[in-house]
């Protein structure tokens, strides 16, 4: 019995001792995650492999609010230059999105423009990218862009003026700033065609952003959006000025991001080339 006794606690430290190292030989490691919203496996790259620079197109669908005409569907697209680098010790990603352009497509007739200026001073956003290296997702977190607003002292959380009162309020904060220097507050968004305005507004939009890589040189996913516009001055009483709702399509997938690799020498300036040339997907990816 005692040789039994003694063989059995050689056996219990042995597996003791064994137990540390059987994860190294046997257990799973995380699986490249499968979206079924997207309908696409990822394809995990390695720690860093996403450092680099890359195009950045948003695809956005909501409903605008027209005023005498109600809400309607609208559409636009987004475009960033993101500079992205690594953090070994961190293992983390951080992003820097210089604001490229916009395009804004025509809906109920109407098409709306803001002046190149405006989009050359957005301030280039700096975003923490989540990455796993082992499945493949990946999340951006408050990617902020602001027209016309200045000195709040944290823009993502700031509250906004939700009626005139608080806007006068605000206003007398020095808040506002006339952004294309047209002499008129705030950014002037020309509207053409079913109806005609010029309209004095600010805005603050905040997006988050979550898909998968498809490998180094590409990342697809949904993105959501949080806008804050307010028209503060209109030369045509059919377009009411006062807060402008814009919700998000219901649809999820009608609001979606893709970004690519480039070359270090591109950037803001030959970004719409690149969309003529078809280096961004003609329609969604998945």
């Amino acid at each position: 019995m005692k040789r039994e006794g003694s063989t059995l606690k050689q056996y219990t430290v042995f597996l003791m001792c064994l137990l540390p190292f059987t994860c190294l030989m046997g257990c799973p490691a995380s699986k490249p995650i499968y979206d079924d919203t997207l309908n696409l496996t990822a394809v995990p790259v390695e720690p860093g492999a996403l450092a680099g620079r890359f195009y950045l197109r948003g695809v956005s669908n909501h409903m605008a609010d027209l005023s005498f005409l109600g809400m309607w569907e609208s559409a636009s697209e987004v475009f960033w230059v993101v500079e992205r680098t690594y953090d070994e010790e961190t293992q983390t990603y951080t992003q820097m999105m210089d604001f490229c352009t916009a395009i804004n497509y025509e809906f109920a007739g109407v098409t709306s423009t803001i002046p190149d200026m405006a989009y050359e001073k957005v301030e280039t956003a700096e975003v923490v990218m989540t990455y796993d290296h082992q499945t493949g997702a990946y999340t951006a977190s408050d990617i902020l862009i602001t027209f016309a607003l200045q000195n709040l002292e944290d823009p993502i959380t700031a509250e906004l003026p939700a009626n005139e009162e608080e806007l006068s309020l605000f206003l007398e904060k020095d808040h506002v700033f006339d952004m294309d220097e047209d002499g008129n507050p705030g950014i002037t968004i020309v509207s053409t065609g079913a109806i005609e305005a010029n309209l004095f507004n600010f805005s603050r939009i905040i997006r988050q952003i979550e898909g998968i890589s498809l490998g180094p040189d590409t990342v697809v996913g949904l993105m959501t959006t949080d806008r804050y516009t307010y028209v503060m001055v209109s030369d045509n009483p059919l377009m009411k000025p006062g807060r402008k709702y814009m919700p998000q399509h219901e649809d999820p997938k009608e609001n979606w991001f893709e970004e690519i690799r480039i070359d270090d020498d591109i950037d803001c300036d030959n970004i719409l080339s690149l969309v003529d040339d078809g280096h961004f997907s003609q329609v969604r990816p998945f």
